[in-house]
């Protein structure tokens, strides 16, 4: 889904109602083949990856205090934590930072991201406390790496502070392999059962290219 044009004037109420109504299965982001192996370059930059080593300093953390400032204790806090530590302002809900990605042609759909991009997925808990799994853009990640079988590692806020999860696109109903590989973290698991990364997973979006703002 792209909403034209500036989205300033659109109240969190209309943006909300707009995100609703469109699954994300017809988003129009066309989900990619990824190039083989063999000839596949790793999707990096130098700003991504300054990006992806400063969440993974805060592996562990709950606090979420970066440079002496506090930020909120949640998966966007921590995006915004992430990139004040690299020298850059990027507040906002998960809503607010998918809605930026999206004005600046920065989303896409690959079965690979770059290191730093953002994650972006869908009903990840009930926010709207209504029972069922209606709650787009509820939780947002960083990817931190990509390993040559195109499992991405992320770092993310999560119920027991900054924390990695995984998550392949190839195999996105897969938790653990055959061989005893993790190919997707558990993202969600209530009374309705569990549910994995690559099955909640909406758009990643990079972010890491929009012009730095101090």
């Amino acid at each position: 889904m792209r909403i034209p044009g500036p989205v300033d004037h659109l109240s969190r109420e209309q943006v909300r109602e707009s995100l609703a109504q469109l699954p994300s299965t017809e988003l129009s982001l066309p989900m990619e083949p990824a190039a083989p192996a063999r000839a596949r370059p790793r999707r990096s930059s130098p700003s991504g990856e300054a990006i992806a080593r400063q969440a993974a300093k805060l592996v562990g953390d709950r606090s979420l205090v970066v440079q002496g400032e506090s930020f909120r204790r949640d998966c966007s806090g921590f995006v915004a934590a992430v990139y004040s530590g690299v020298g850059q302002s990027l507040a906002g809900s998960t809503e607010d930072l998918y809605l930026r990605a999206d004005a600046q042609g920065l989303l896409h759909r690959r079965k690979e991201p770059a290191v730093g991009d953002l994650a972006f997925f869908d009903d990840t808990y009930d926010r709207n406390r209504n029972g069922r799994r209606d709650d787009p853009l509820s939780h947002v990640a960083v990817v931190e790496s990509v390993s040559p079988e195109g499992i991405v590692t992320m770092v993310h806020y999560g119920s027991k502070g900054v924390a990695r999860l995984v998550m392949d696109l190839r195999q996105p109903e897969v938790n653990t392999d055959e061989a005893g590989v993790l190919r997707n973290s558990i993202l969600r698991a209530d009374g309705k059962g569990k549910r994995l990364t690559g099955e909640l997973f909406r758009a990643w979006g990079s972010l890491w290219k929009a012009p730095a703002q101090s």
